[in-house]
């Protein structure tokens, strides 16, 4: 609860008793949401520790996504071309029908399209294949 209400002040960056006190609430908000959803059942998944590494390496990858985009921008302002984005399907082992899948899955999906440069499509679990779109392609590994 005392991350949600950390990340909430630095969203809002300020620091004045409504904005506590609604960060707060919010909180409080969230934890009763996800303890209910976990003594119900409706919030199940199992994590693997080594799927975690990937979200450490986020904030230097965003940064990186910003300035490459940027730089894209003011390129395409000087010289306008056609949209450069493309679609591409990478190799992918989705877990299978587990908790263990399915939260990697949700997981892949989730770290792989926060940064701004790319977003999961799809998974095609017959195949094997992890579709996606990047605005600026990279021959970047999907995190295992």
């Amino acid at each position: 609860m005392g991350f949600t209400i950390l990340f909430w002040l630095v969203l809002t960056g300020s620091y004045k008793l409504p904005e506590l006190i609604a960060g707060l609430a919010a909180a409080l908000l969230c934890t009763l949401l996800v303890e209910i959803s976990g003594i119900s059942g409706l919030l199940r998944f199992k994590i693997k520790r080594t799927w975690l590494h990937p979200v450490f390496q986020l904030p230097g990858q965003v940064i990186r996504d910003c300035w490459l985009l940027g730089l894209h921008l003011l390129r395409s302002i000087r010289r306008p071309s056609a949209a450069g984005g493309k679609f591409r399907a990478v190799p992918f082992q989705n877990g299978g029908s587990g908790l263990y899948g399915v939260t990697r899955r949700a997981f892949v999906t989730a770290v792989t399209s926060f940064s701004p440069n790319s977003y999961v499509i799809g998974i095609d679990e017959d195949e094997n294949l992890l579709l996606l779109h990047e605005i600026i392609p990279t021959r970047e590994e999907i995190p295992e």
